[in-house]
C-alpha cells in the first residue's frame, strides 16, 4: 500500500488520480444510492437560508444507515490538506487503521487522490458534489463501486473549512 509522505504537494495527488482512475465527480447530483439522496436533502434542510451549514447545525446525522459510512474533514492549507475529524465504524474497518487526526495522505495513494480531489472541487464550487467509480479502491474492495456525496460545511458562513462526506460501497453487477 503505497501512501504519500508528510508534506507531498496537492498537485502529485491529483496527477496520481488522473493517471489510475476512472473516478468521476458529478456536480449534478445524480444519486443512485437513495441514502445518498437523503443525506444531500438533509444537509440541504440543516443550511436553512444559509449557504452552508455549521458543524454543530448537522451533528448528530439523524440517518443510522449512514453513519458508519461517514467521514468529516478540517480543510487545511486552504484545501491542499484534508485532516480526518470523523471517520464513520464501517470505513475504519476498511482502511484497518484509526483515522481521526490524521491526513488523508495516510491512505493509500488512489484513495486518498479521489478524497483530496471531492474536497477541492466541493470548495471550489462551493456546493455539494457527487463522486463515483466503479472500483472503489479501499482495501481488499475493487470488487465494489463507490459513491460519494461530498458536502461544505462552514462555520464563518463564508469560509469552508469542513467536508462532511458519505462513501457508500455497491456492488458491481
Amino acid at each position: 500500500m503505497k501512501c504519500f509522505p508528510p508534506g507531498q504537494q496537492s498537485q502529485t495527488l491529483l496527477s496520481a488520480l488522473t493517471e489510475a482512475e476512472d473516478f468521476i465527480i458529478d456536480p449534478g447530483l445524480a444519486f443512485e444510492r437513495a441514502e445518498l439522496r437523503e443525506f444531500l436533502s438533509y444537509w440541504q434542510q440543516s443550511r436553512g437560508d444559509k449557504d452552508f451549514p455549521q458543524r454543530t447545525d448537522i451533528i448528530p446525522i439523524p440517518m443510522p444507515r449512514v453513519l458508519p459510512w461517514t467521514m468529516m474533514f478540517d480543510v487545511t492549507q486552504d484545501g491542499a490538506d484534508l485532516i480526518v475529524r470523523v471517520c464513520g465504524t464501517a470505513l475504519t474497518d476498511i482502511f484497518g487503521i484509526e483515522l481521526r487526526g490524521k491526513s488523508i495522505r495516510e491512505l493509500p495513494e488512489t484513495l486518498a487522490a479521489r478524497m483530496l480531489l471531492c474536497g477541492q472541487r466541493c470548495i471550489a464550487l462551493r456546493a455539494p458534489l457527487r463522486g463515483h467509480s466503479q472500483i472503489s479502491r479501499a482495501p481488499g474492495q475493487d470488487f465494489q463501486g463507490v459513491e460519494v456525496c461530498a458536502t461544505p460545511l462552514s462555520n464563518d458562513g463564508e469560509t469552508i473549512d469542513m467536508i462532511l462526506a458519505v462513501a457508500l460501497l455497491t456492488t458491481r453487477t
